[in-house]
Order: C-alpha cells, then sequence, then structure tokens
C-alpha cells in the first residue's frame, strides 16, 4: 500500500509539471501573438497618421498655391510686364535673365517653400493684323440692353443672362449654355466669348467638362474696361485665356498669353503644382 501511494505521488508531481511546463508555453505563444498584433495595429495607426498629414499638407499647399495664383492674376494687365516691380508679402518675382517678359517665382509661406514660373505662350503672340484662326465650337456675344444682359450665340440664339452668370457644360456632342443644348461645329472643345464695350459690372462662368479633353475658353473685351469676369471652374479640365483684345474684329498685337505656374513643396520635399494662364499687354 505504501509502495502505491509513493508510485501515485511521483505520478501527480509529474503531472503538475507538465500542466505548469504547458501554461508557461501558451503565455509566450499568447505574449507572441499580442507583439505581432500590437505591431500591425501599430504600423496601421503610423501609416494613418501619414495619409492624414499628407492630405492636410496638401489641402494647404493647394490654398497656398492658389492664394498666390490670384494675387498674380489681380495685376491688370498692362502691369504684367512690371511684375518685377511688385512687392509682394510672401514671394517676389523676378525676370528670368536674358528675357523681357519672363519671369521666376521664389518665397516661402507658412512653412512651404513657394517656386514658379511666368512665361508667355509663344502660339498666342499674335502679329499685327493677322485673323484670328481658331475654330471654335462655339461663339457667345455678351451684350447688355437697359441694364440686362444677353448673350447672342453663332447659331443666332439669343438668351437673356440671369443673375450675372454665364453657365457652360461640354458634353460629348453638345455644348450647353444656359442648359441649352448646342452642338460641337469643329469637336475643337473651344468656346469664344466676346464682351462687348457697353456691358459693365461683374460676370460670372461656371464652366464644367464632363470629357477628358480640356474645354477652351477664350475670353476677349472689345473695350470693355468696366467688366470684370470670373470663372467658376464646377468640374473638369478647363483652360481659360482672359482679357484677350480685339481692335476691328483683328486681334490687337500688344496683346499676348501667359502660362503661370505655381509649385509649392513641404519640408519633406512633398509638393503640389497649379498652373493657369493670363493675359498681358506688352
Amino acid at each position: 500500500m505504501w509502495m502505491l501511494k509513493g508510485i501515485n505521488n511521483k505520478f501527480q508531481n509529474k503531472t503538475t509539471k507538465i500542466k505548469k511546463g504547458l501554461t508557461l508555453i501558451e503565455v509566450l505563444i499568447t505574449l507572441a501573438i499580442f507583439a505581432i498584433l500590437a505591431a500591425a495595429i501599430a504600423g496601421m495607426v503610423m501609416k494613418s497618421a501619414d495619409i492624414n498629414r499628407k492630405a492636410e499638407d496638401k489641402q494647404k499647399a493647394m490654398l497656398i498655391a492658389q492664394e498666390i495664383m490670384e494675387e498674380i492674376k489681380a495685376v491688370s494687365s498692362e502691369e504684367i510686364p512690371l511684375l518685377a516691380n511688385y512687392n509682394f508679402k510672401d514671394f517676389k518675382i523676378e525676370k528670368i535673365d536674358g528675357k523681357t517678359d519672363s519671369f521666376i517665382i521664389t518665397g516661402n509661406k507658412e512653412g512651404f517653400k513657394v517656386n514658379g514660373s511666368i512665361k508667355p505662350v509663344e502660339e498666342y503672340n499674335y502679329k499685327v493684323d493677322e485673323k484670328d484662326e481658331f475654330n471654335f465650337d462655339l461663339s457667345v456675344n455678351v451684350y447688355e440692353e437697359n441694364n440686362i444682359g444677353y448673350m447672342k450665340l453663332s447659331s443666332g440664339d439669343i438668351i437673356p443672362i440671369e443673375n450675372n452668370t454665364i453657365s457652360i457644360t461640354s458634353l460629348n456632342d453638345v455644348i450647353e449654355v444656359s442648359e441649352k443644348p448646342f452642338p460641337q461645329e469643329n469637336k475643337e472643345r473651344s468656346i469664344r466669348i466676346d464682351i462687348e464695350e457697353n456691358v459693365e459690372g461683374t460676370y460670372i462662368i461656371q464652366a464644367e467638362n464632363k470629357l477628358q479633353e480640356a474645354l477652351k475658353l477664350y475670353i476677349y473685351k472689345s473695350g470693355a474696361e468696366n467688366t470684370q469676369v470670373s470663372l467658376e471652374n464646377i468640374g473638369g479640365l478647363i483652360k481659360s485665356y482672359h482679357n484677350l483684345f480685339i481692335s476691328n474684329n483683328q486681334i490687337d498685337n500688344s496683346s499676348r498669353v501667359y502660362s503661370l505656374s505655381i509649385k509649392v513643396e513641404n519640408e519633406k520635399g512633398e509638393s503640389y503644382e497649379i498652373s493657369n494662364y493670363k493675359s498681358g499687354i506688352r
């Protein structure tokens, strides 16, 4: 009997040790799984934080680029050649050596580095008495009668302008002006808008392009110095050429179009860039 008890005690001691050993292995496995999960979660959190930071930086850079672009575009067409004489708060404009009408933009705003350029677009540098050879899909003539604005289209249609707003939408086969469809004659995705001399005040062009190819808007003034025309991009790729001048149905040789490019970069070298166009007078 005594021998049986001894054997039982030894067996119980071994079983307890085995149980203790299994418990320790389970703890180690649990810790290993937790470490793996913690590392994965930490990586996800860090990646999410980095994505949020990049999104915030991009949004801030985009805002800075837009603000600088608007400051430059606010300069009158006549003053474009004199941009190097302007004192801007957060950036400066200098002439490129050897160029009379090309400029570089440098500066720093809210911790972001600003670079850019202003250069004439040679294909829109017209000579004296050169005819307008663009093949426009649609021409819109803006005029006023009794202080009411109207649009006369190349199709012959006359449309009243409500709230000084002209809406233009480019679709596959038609261009909608104030929600009225007109066929695209030349498939050039280009529209000419003429502002007559008697037009005053501020007009807004709301443009939307539902195609991949750029919609091009050429905005001409025939002595309408008291008229301001602003563009609202509702969506899609829009290229606009503002304040072009017409004289006796010919393009004045003193006008030209400038390409504006603004690049904003953060401390990590990540950048955001925008470009636009502005007309000027030499």
